[in-house]
């Protein structure tokens, strides 16, 4: 990492505008090694980090708005295995136009080297209209590109890496962290600054990784729902908080499913924040009790928790019970409602020929309307050997005829 001053800012409308509103302002550059072998790989990495640094409050996420710029370097690698050279593609304002830009600049190189030419080490920049690089100022591959020199006013700074921690335990949020008694650094003098790299550890939140890896771990969420979970700023504390009220910790996966999908799509549609979530996380608790236990169905549980974002104020169990949403399970009940299909079904008089062709086809469809007629309350686990077993009845005696 390099701590610089920012400069300006150019943009190009036929002619340049110089915006030097920035200039002057402190500017922390991050540098990684050259990990990377496409575009998608950096596309990843660099969300990744946006929202680290959005999470420890380094900066906001809106790359482009001028808090966060990268520069991409990319080379591509001769025929026979030799290193090709760097072209340095600067200051591209969001992570598509990264992609966008990576993508053309590979493509670039690769004609230039299979026509024989040589790739000129250079700065370009990129036209996010046209979705190409252009050439801004040649490199001397000889010498640096800046000239650093020291800042008489700030002393060097010295990284006390003694007794780093990283424990989940000592994790705090930055508004309750207390500071070690000899202040926020451990040591200063008129030569130099240093500082504990364990105390600031200390005072970390908890990082994204480490909430999904808990989410995972601790309760069985797959990865790639861990990062859904993760991705929303109060998600995962929200999510813990309902885990807290369910009967059985192993219905904490579909917990997180209701989470990820139903209630974030909520929360879309609503331009609504996690914290004002109208869902309390007893709420969704009690939705995910009453469909793991068999007391109502998914699609009544979808009913309930519309009526719950649209501002119901009855529990989950009130408007079970007043509603009358209990699963029919009885099969005395779904029985006759199954006949009642099937020898409609009889009508059909294709019914014979779309049956053989596809008897799954003709099952999925009445168990759709039987969900229909009893608003979602059936239990298809069972109503679905009733209509079965009677199409296949069905079937052999017209095929008797």
């Amino acid at each position: 990492m390099y701590m610089e001053k920012d400069d300006d800012v150019d943009s190009s409308v036929g002619h340049t505008l110089v915006d030097l509103n920035r200039a002057g302002v402190g500017l922390l550059e991050i540098v990684t090694e050259p990990d990377f072998s496409n575009e998608f790989e950096c596309m990843a990495m660099l969300r990744d980090l946006v929202h680290l640094l959005e999470v420890i409050g380094v900066a906001h996420k809106e790359i482009g708005a001028g808090t966060i710029r990268v520069d991409a370097n990319i080379s591509v690698s001769h025929a026979d295995g030799r290193s090709g050279d760097k072209v340095e593609v600067k200051n591209v304002g969001s992570i598509n136009f990264v992609r966008r830009a990576i993508s053309f600049e590979i493509k670039r190189q690769i004609k230039l080297l299979s026509s024989g030419k040589r790739v000129e080490p250079e700065t370009r920049g990129f036209n996010a209209n046209t979705g190409s690089t252009v050439s801004l100022r040649g490199k001397d591959s000889g010498k640096q590109d800046y000239r650093f020199m020291p800042e008489p006013d700030l002393p060097p700074l010295v990284l006390d890496l003694s007794n780093v921690s990283f424990s989940q335990s000592s994790h705090k949020t930055p508004s309750t962290a207390t500071p070690s008694p000899s202040g926020p650094t451990s040591l200063s003098s008129s030569h130099c600054h240093a500082v504990r790299v364990s105390d600031v550890a200390s005072r970390l939140p908890k990082l994204p990784h480490e909430k999904r890896m808990m989410l995972r771990d601790e309760y069985g969420i797959p990865l790639w729902d861990s990062f859904k979970v993760e991705s929303r700023e109060g998600a995962v504390e929200y999510f813990e908080d309902v885990v807290k009220h369910l009967d059985e910790k192993n219905l904490a996966p579909k917990a997180a499913f209701w989470t990820e999908n139903n209630l974030f799509a909520l929360l879309d549609k609503k331009n609504l924040t996690m914290e004002e979530n109208p869902i309390s996380a007893t709420q969704l608790a009690a939705l995910v009790n009453n469909v793991g236990s068999g007391t109502i169905t998914n699609n009544t549980a979808k009913l309930i928790f519309k009526m719950l974002g649209d501002g119901e104020k009855r529990t989950v169990l009130q408007i079970v019970e007043e509603d009358v949403l209990q699963v029919i399970s009885d099969p005395i009940v779904l029985r006759p409602l199954c006949e009642k299909l099937v020898q409609d079904e009889r009508k059909n008089v294709k019914f014979l020929k779309t049956y053989k062709k596809n008897p799954r086809a003709v099952t999925t469809r009445l168990e759709s309307l039987l969900v229909l007629q009893t608003d979602g309350r059936s239990d298809l686990s069972v109503a679905r050997t009733m209509i079965d077993e009677l199409l296949a009845a069905m079937a052999t005696e017209l095929a008797e005829r």
